[in-house]
């Protein structure tokens, strides 16, 4: 059984000196780390089970038709996908110190001779609370909005260790990412010696993006599942169309966008993008834009440049706007959107 550790040599030494041993591997955890392992451990010939507790793979991060396609492509590499499953138990096999069978609700039983666990992490803040540090519930150093521990404006917090706020609510928000963090380091990076800077954290908006076998995937901000718990009002808007102009250029591959925003405010909430090399530029688009609280008129009349080889694929982003805007005023007219 073993764990996802970010350490080069951990993972240099998983790949190079036990999975080779491994014929059939169950992967508990269906976020981006299990499902990106069980894609790269599929390339080597291995039988792959991914077992995810919650009804669709990645659905803290994604909405259920992103999460469905995600897990089409998934399938059809040849990964066993079990959802809506949860682990009971792990049981040895003939060798008592091995795992060899993972026991999983109302399904029988997966007999394997690999366990890899990839279900969330904890921050290491050992070192904070022997300082007296302030921890909050979800386990992270309190920080203020310039990475500041509150007991001590000398001592700053960054990356897993230190707590996050969602961008939107305030509310603790678990995504510990790498960009979030670097985001962080360089807030107190500006703000060591003095608050130099007025450059503060104003929260955490999630954005993530990876790729399974030619299909790549991303999300910035809220999904319509979070608005919707957070009580939020939203409007959706949606396009499918190629990523790049003319669609005759090589490389062009179908992009879906699909954008979120406040009913009311029109404020851009969310996107989540499905398509190919594109996707990434996309999706941080969507992040800035979010960070700039821009709305659905700010997109939709935005200008950018469109050279065919050069420029990044923002005109989905814009027909998603605009399909949003159609429906918003299609709402306040009555009319149909198809009739409008």
């Amino acid at each position: 059984m073993f764990s996802i550790r970010k350490e080069y040599d951990y993972l240099e030494r998983l790949f190079s000196t036990v999975i080779p041993g491994i014929r059939k591997l169950a992967i508990i955890g269906g976020g981006f780390i299990g499902v990106e392992f069980a894609d790269e451990i599929r390339k080597r010939g291995i039988e792959v089970h991914l077992v995810e507790m919650q009804p669709h793979l990645m659905q803290s991060a994604f909405d259920t038709d992103a999460s469905l396609a995600v897990e089409q492509r998934l399938r059809q590499r040849g990964i066993q996908v079990h959802v809506g499953v949860r682990v009971e138990a792990l049981q040895p096999g003939g060798d008592p110190a091995r795992v060899g069978r993972v026991v999983l609700s109302g399904r029988d039983p997966l007999e394997v001779d690999g366990v890899l666990i990839a279900i969330g992490v904890r921050p290491r803040v050992d070192l904070a609370r022997d300082m007296g540090l302030a921890l909050s519930r979800s386990g992270g150093v309190w920080v203020d909005g310039f990475q500041r521990s509150l007991e001590d404006p000398r001592v700053f917090a960054v990356g897993d260790c230190a707590h996050k706020q969602d961008f939107f609510t305030r509310r603790a928000n678990h995504a510990l990412i790498a960009s979030q963090a670097a985001a962080e380091g360089r807030i107190a990076g500006m703000n060591l010696y003095a608050l130099r800077q007025s450059r503060h954290n104003a929260g955490t908006v999630s954005i993530y993006a990876s790729q399974i076998d030619g299909l790549a995937f991303g999300v910035a901000g809220m999904t319509q599942a979070q608005a919707e718990r957070e009580g939020f009002p939203i409007l959706v808007g949606e396009a499918r169309m190629p990523d790049h102009h003319p669609a005759a250029l090589p490389g062009t591959v179908e992009l879906y966008c699909r954008v979120l925003f406040a009913a009311g405010s029109l404020q851009l909430l969310g996107g989540q993008v499905l398509g190919g090399p594109t996707t990434g530029e996309l999706v941080n688009t969507i992040g800035l834009a979010i960070q700039m609280h821009a709305t659905a008129p700010d997109l939709a009349g935005m200008q950018f440049g469109s050279q065919p080889r050069l420029t990044p694929s923002l005109h989905p982003l814009v027909a998603a706007t605009t399909d949003a805007l159609h429906r918003h005023f299609c709402q306040e007219s009555g009319a149909h959107p198809q009739e409008a």
